[in-house]
């Protein structure tokens, strides 16, 4: 089988990033390192996304998936900043993340600004270190778009 990595800072397929770009014409790649970015312009761990001045951005995330990554990033990912916001994450319905920033149960839609895409497979995302790929979870793209 080989080595896997000892990180979930796995990346995003070039094939799928590049017809998100297309349609969304992204300024910045919020969860990258040296080995996945995907834009010229990105953010490293070591700078940390939420550090960052999101202002104006039209923003690509593919965050890693452990927890708490997901509870601090979705939050940061909904509070408009950004011009758009398109997140590449596991579906995960029964989270409370999923149900505050996502999905409003009250209305059984999404939040106010919100798109939810749901893929119809699973997407195989790359490891870092054996360059493999694998699908782990079934994938959501979630855009956050400025409300006027």
């Amino acid at each position: 089988m080989g080595m896997t990595s000892p990180t979930d800072e796995w990346g995003t397929p070039r094939w799928f990033f590049d017809e998100l770009n297309e349609e969304f014409q992204f300024t910045i790649d919020a969860c990258a390192n040296r080995y996945n970015y995907l834009l010229p312009r990105y953010w490293t761990k070591e700078q940390d996304c939420k550090k960052q001045d999101w202002t104006g951005e039209v923003v690509f995330i593919n965050p890693p998936y452990s927890q708490p990554n997901l509870e601090e990033i979705v939050p940061y990912c909904a509070a408009g900043q950004a011009w758009t916001v398109v997140a590449i994450l596991p579906v995960n319905t029964s989270t409370r993340w999923f149900h505050k920033y996502i999905w409003d149960s009250n209305k059984e839609e999404p939040c106010p600004g919100v798109a939810v895409r749901f893929l119809k497979r699973r997407l195989a995302f790359v490891d870092p270190v054996s360059q493999r790929s694998a699908p782990r979870h079934d994938t959501m793209v979630v855009i956050w778009q400025k409300q006027w």
